[in-house]
């Protein structure tokens, strides 16, 4: 198993929450972190949770529909196949709706933040013919959104099909302990039923669709953002980032010394640490349009009585964004 696939299971193995801030540890911030700039991630945090609640909505109904299927399978004795990838693969227009919208939202939010700040930078006429350069080249063609759609149907694609294949596994598992232990076949439903709370993917545990929404809406929204900003009108004023973190103590201890980083945008860095970093990160990248000298590296520091070295979870150490100028919308995980 790949080390993506070991976190993507270590993930939908606990329950996830949202939104994407809650009460500030000082345990787990850097005093490297203005407010404003926490308040600016809180911000970008909850234009991805807009999009993602809709799909994870989807995705409890779809999982809800799934396990009906399922237990109707077996009180009726019938083969479980094609049951698992017909209902996931009613989840590939959502999923793939949900990283086109946030990738344009990512991409509208970078160009109004680039905006607003552009007066910064130039005098006033030229930041008005800035504004209005941006406000045009904000606006996205049908045939511009059919190309996003084809790219993150292969997204979507990869993703769903690791999700399929963790479900069989999963009800195979059940199954082979129904027989083993000799269950009647209302025991045995109730034992496969709760096989579906350990999987994530129902009204009553939705983590796992939490993961997948979470993740995906995260990282097309990076890519939006970071492929907005390649635009030499916004290059020009933009001088770099500073990583913010949730803030509260759900943020992972190797994320923790990320929080407050702020470095030149050209810096390799951020080739490695761009969020998400890990499945259902929440940490976010601020804007620096000022030049500062104030710039700061992700440092080892003690969390929760040891010290962590901090970097990306496995397979998440690349840019979404520049990864998908180079591969053509796939990230290409591990």
């Amino acid at each position: 198993m790949s080390p993506h696939s070991q976190a993507w299971t270590q993930v939908v193995q606990r329950p996830l929450l949202w939104p994407g801030f809650t009460e500030i540890s000082a345990a787990r911030t850097s005093a490297r972190v203005s407010l404003a700039e926490r308040k600016q991630a809180v911000k970008q945090a909850r234009e991805i949770a807009r999009v993602q609640r809709l799909g994870v909505q989807a995705g409890v109904r779809i999982g809800f529909r799934l396990q009906a299927a399922i237990l109707r399978a077996y009180r009726q004795r019938r083969s479980f196949s094609g049951i698992v990838q017909e209902h996931i693969d009613q989840l590939m227009q959502p999923l793939i709706d949900a990283m086109v919208a946030s990738h344009l939202v990512g991409g509208l939010s970078a160009a109004k933040n680039a905006a607003n700040n552009g007066h910064r930078a130039f005098a006033r006429s030229v930041y008005q013919e800035t504004l209005e350069m941006l406000r045009r080249r904000a606006e996205i063609s049908p045939e511009e959104i059919a190309v996003l759609n084809s790219g993150y149907r292969m997204e979507a694609f990869k993703v769903l099909s690791k999700l399929d294949g963790h479900i069989e596994r999963k009800l195979s598992q059940a199954v082979l302990e129904t027989v083993e232990e000799g269950m009647h076949v209302r025991e045995g439903a109730a034992h496969i039923a709760k096989q579906f709370d350990a999987i994530g993917f129902n009204p009553q545990s939705s983590y796992t669709a939490e993961a997948i929404f979470r993740t995906q809406t995260s990282m097309a929204y990076s890519a939006g953002r970071y492929q907005t900003q390649q635009d030499p009108v916004i290059q020009e004023i933009l001088w770099g980032y500073t990583y913010v973190t949730a803030g509260d103590d759900r943020v992972r201890p190797e994320h923790v010394g990320l929080d407050g980083t702020t470095l030149p945008k050209e810096d390799p860095m951020w080739g490695s640490i761009t969020p998400p970093n890990g499945w259902a990160c929440r940490c976010q990248l601020i804007d620096v349009f000022r030049p500062t000298e104030e710039v700061h590296s992700p440092e080892e520091m003690e969390v929760d009585g040891k010290m962590v070295r901090p970097g990306p979870d496995p397979g998440f150490d690349f840019n979404p964004g520049a990864r998908l100028d180079e591969t053509g919308f796939s990230f290409s995980w591990n």
